[in-house]
């Protein structure tokens, strides 16, 4: 009698294992769909693992309260109605029973744990949280955002808020004739909230930082360099005309200037 407790004990704590890891596994792809929302829509992430937790608690417990031995008799035809009832005599002796805990035993060899398991529906599972998961390393390289919850909030706000003017300041203003600073005091503009990021692409630049030479000394000529500079002043035109001349020159151009 105490092998047949063991036995449907470790079959109870098998269901039981796989039942955690399926709600562990669901609670996860959940978690990339939630994760995946809150940064579409600019939502702190740390709400999406609170959300996937209070899931996986419950989804945890209901697939756990759900375990049946009938699950493993619809797995086994060997076993149909033979476990279920096995384990509803398990505290009666007689030879009727005992017979009966015998042969379960002897079916319950050819069980294997690798039957319980949902390959496909864990496989299914797999590929949905890769694909979620490239998705989001995708929109976060691209900086990708549907909207902002805090701007959408901050646009519904309450009818009957009022404003209050400070008659004193504008009394104070007036009475300095204008001469006070009328635009405002100094502060810094915010022009929003989004967070800028630059990057330097070294790859992309002509010039190599990396590439500092020292200069190197240079050799002039300095055998055609003039020992002495001296100045001298250039005759004019006027100097190589002879004087008999001048006249004439003088009312030619006289006589050109006032044609124009």
């Amino acid at each position: 009698m105490e092998r047949i407790i063991l036995a449907i004990r470790e079959i109870r704590d098998v269901l039981t294992q796989i039942a955690v890891a399926e709600a562990m596994l669901d609670s996860l792809l959940f978690f990339f769909v939630i994760y995946l929302v809150c940064m579409l829509l600019g939502i702190d992430w740390r709400l999406g693992v609170v959300i996937s937790l209070v899931f996986f608690a419950h989804h945890c417990s209901q697939k756990v309260k759900h375990i049946n031995l009938r699950d493993v008799e619809t797995t086994v035809p060997e076993l149909k109605e033979q476990l279920s009832t096995s384990a509803d005599n398990v505290h009666l002796d007689n030879e009727i029973v005992q017979l009966l805990h015998l042969d379960v035993l002897a079916r319950m060899r050819a069980v294997k744990v690798s039957m319980f398991i949902p390959y496909k529906k864990l496989w299914r599972e797999i590929m949905g949280i890769a694909a979620i998961a490239f998705l989001i390393i995708i929109l976060v390289s691209l900086n990708v955002k549907f909207l902002d919850y805090k701007t959408v909030l901050s646009g519904f706000k309450a009818p009957n808020s009022k404003t209050t003017i400070d008659f004193n300041a504008l009394e104070a203003d007036n009475s300095t004739g204008g001469g006070g600073d009328i635009f405002g005091n100094e502060s810094i503009a915010e022009l929003g909230n989004r967070q800028l990021q630059l990057q330097i692409n070294p790859i992309l630049s002509e010039i190599n930082l990396d590439d500092i030479k020292e200069a190197k000394p240079k050799d002039f000529d300095t055998s055609e360099t003039p020992l002495e500079i001296k100045a001298s002043t250039d005759s004019s035109f006027d100097e190589n005309i002879p004087r008999e001349h001048k006249e004439i020159v003088k009312r030619y151009f006289s006589a050109i200037s006032g044609k124009k």
